[in-house]
């Protein structure tokens, strides 16, 4: 049988489209899963986040300045 030849009869696919099949197939299955990362991102913005208590804040003073200062 010839290099390359099935039993058929038939050629194998050369090289080069094996490799790009190999490279669009990486590249869709990146943009697949960065689309699902991006709905799974939007999904859980919808919902508010827990409360978590601030340690510090608790022991740092109330200055209205400072309040006023950071919204100017």
């Amino acid at each position: 049988m010839a290099a390359g030849a099935t039993e058929r009869g038939e050629r194998a696919p050369p090289v080069r489209r094996v490799r790009a099949g190999a490279v669009l197939g990486a590249i869709a299955w990146r943009y697949l899963c960065f689309a699902v990362m991006t709905a799974l991102v939007l999904v859980a913005e919808r919902r508010p986040a827990p409360r978590l208590p601030d340690l510090v804040l608790a022991h740092v003073p109330y200055l209205p300045w400072v309040d006023r200062w950071n919204y100017v």
